[in-house]
């Protein structure tokens, strides 16, 4: 059943789930979040390589998307300093800390199936069931430096991957595209 919880007021912080396999706007989604006023989020997503099987995506638990990561971790930076702005956050000698958690990994083979600019030729599996990897941000960095912090980010998770590099020049074109709206 496809449904969106309205977001629940929890002892002071605001939590949702969000569910929706009917393609909409934004895609297909199965998402946990909390919002603490305090400026502590967490949001828990299902990896869109296991949603999407319905749709003629990969057999669930099988691959993992290359390019995937690459929209989550620059919409969550993105978002991130949008709302520290928009919560009044001073932009000198604020940094936001943003960590990252990739499970159930083990077994999976690193692919391209969700792009259709970008193909990745790639037989790489991982041997790690989780990867996880942080990053800090200062809310005064400009946007054009997310695509270096989305390379730190992710490099730790591609290296899972039988020690696959993703360039850092493709990581930051890619980061730029989707900030600008280009992809």
């Amino acid at each position: 059943m496809d449904r969106t919880q309205l977001p629940e007021l929890n002892e002071g912080i605001w939590e949702a789930l969000i569910v929706d396999f009917n393609n909409g706007v934004l895609g297909e989604y199965l998402d946990f979040m909390r919002l603490d006023p305090h400026g502590r989020f967490f949001l828990l997503r299902a990896l869109d390589d296991d949603i999407y099987s319905r749709r003629g995506g990969p057999t669930p638990m099988k691959e993992f998307d290359a390019m995937i990561p690459i929209y989550k971790a620059t919409e969550a930076i993105a978002v991130g300093q949008a709302f520290a702005k928009g919560m009044g956050y001073p932009l000198e000698g604020t940094t936001l800390s943003f960590m990252f958690k990739w499970t159930g990994l083990r077994g999976r083979t690193l692919t391209s199936w969700a792009s259709q600019s970008f193909m990745l030729r790639s037989h790489r599996k991982s041997s790690q069931e989780e990867v996880e990897s942080f990053v800090q941000v200062p809310l005064d960095a400009p946007i054009s430096t997310v695509g270096n912090r989305v390379y730190q980010l992710l490099s730790p998770l591609y290296e899972a991957f039988e020690g696959f590099e993703q360039p850092e020049k493709f990581v930051a074109d890619r980061v730029e595209k989707i900030i600008n709206r280009k992809i």
